[in-house]
């Protein structure tokens, strides 16, 4: 994580199964039997502008996963996190581990900003 924090910019994708905010409302998971289980983050993937590749296993760390730093990180709005249409990807961080994305550049958002000048 200390090798994260010096860089200016980082690439974020997010893995899950139906990734949204699914059954978690306030980071706790809803137990209703008569609606599946759905939208766990399962794998958070970061690139440096080095080339390195990170994956956390979000699935098996749970919550400590972002309690070592990585929340500051993805949190920091000095940082900027490079995404694709990270929509559900910020419901989920946020439904399931109260993070909140700041200093992101959307490249589904440029591309369709782009199309309408």
């Amino acid at each position: 994580v200390e090798r994260l924090r010096c860089e200016p910019l980082l690439c974020v994708d997010c893995e899950g199964s139906d990734l949204s905010k699914g059954s978690w409302r306030d980071g706790v998971r809803r137990e209703d039997p008569m609606v599946p289980l759905h939208g766990a983050l399962c794998l958070l993937q970061i690139g440096t502008p080095r080339g390195e590749a990170y994956a956390i296993d979000v699935l098996e760390l749970g919550p400590a996963a972002f309690d070592t730093g990585l929340r500051d990180i993805l949190q920091d709005p000095k940082i900027i996190k490079v995404v694709h249409d990270f929509r559900q990807d910020q419901d989920a961080l946020w439904h399931q581990f109260r993070v909140s994305c700041e200093g992101l550049f959307d490249c589904q958002l440029c591309d369709v900003l782009s199309r309408r000048l």
